[in-house]
Order: C-alpha cells, then structure tokens, then sequence
C-alpha cells in the first residue's frame, strides 16, 4: 500500500534525483526506481536543455561554427561551454551526445588567436616590461 512520506512527494523526487547524481542510492534502489519509470531529469530541465539544443543549431546554421561569444549571447555560450564539459567528464547522456554529434557539435573549443592574448602570442615578458 501507500505509506506517507515525511517530505511530501515532490521534495522525495528531487531528494532521490539528487541521491542519484551524487552516488547516494545504491544501484539496485536506482534500478528499481527506474522499473517504476523514475525519471532522473525534471520535465523542466529536460525542456531547457532542448530548447538550448534548438538555439545552438540555429546559431551554427546562421553563423556556421559554435562559438558563441559571451557578449552576443551569455547563457547559450556558458551552455555550450557545459556541454563540452560533461563529455570531457563523462556525465552527457548518451542521446544528447548523439544529438550533438549530429549537428557536427565541436568538442574542443578552438584555442584563441594570439592576437587576443594581452600579452600578445608568445611575446618575451622581459621585452615587453622592458618596453613599458
């Protein structure tokens, strides 16, 4: 039958999501949640990341790369930084890496031109103090 939890149902769910991101719930509470259809992502979250996914094809389709600056759009810049940081720390979906390797998502982010480096690309610190 069903028993009343203390926390009230929604703050059990985000309890238990939370337990199950941090490696709080052993694997088999984790499968038994999932036979009952547990879903680890809030309908929420879920939604934004698509909605981000959306925004990020139609900046490549318009400007052809992925390299959002953060002075025309910073949530969708940091979103993309996010992305290349799960994969590279194995916490990206499977499906979502799919999705995005789809759209020929680039992993690693280009390396900025010298020039954009104060020091200038590689310049002799002494020389340049020297200068100044």
């Amino acid at each position: 039958g069903f028993s009343h939890h203390p926390l009230g149902t929604s703050q059990w769910v985000e309890k238990m999501r939370w337990m199950g991101s941090t490696g709080g719930l052993s694997d088999s509470k984790m499968k038994r949640l999932e036979e009952i259809g547990f879903q680890w992502e809030s309908l929420a979250r879920k939604l934004a990341w698509d909605s981000f996914f959306e925004e990020t094809v139609k900046y490549k389709s318009t400007y052809g790369h992925f390299e959002v600056s953060n002075k025309f759009d910073k949530r969708l810049a940091r979103w993309i930084r996010a992305q290349r940081d799960a994969k590279k720390n194995n916490k990206m979906k499977s499906d979502r890496v799919k999705r995005l390797v789809d759209i020929g998502f680039q992993w690693e982010a280009p390396e900025a031109p010298a020039h954009s480096n104060p020091v200038g690309g590689g310049a002799d610190c002494d020389a340049l103090w020297q200068e100044h």
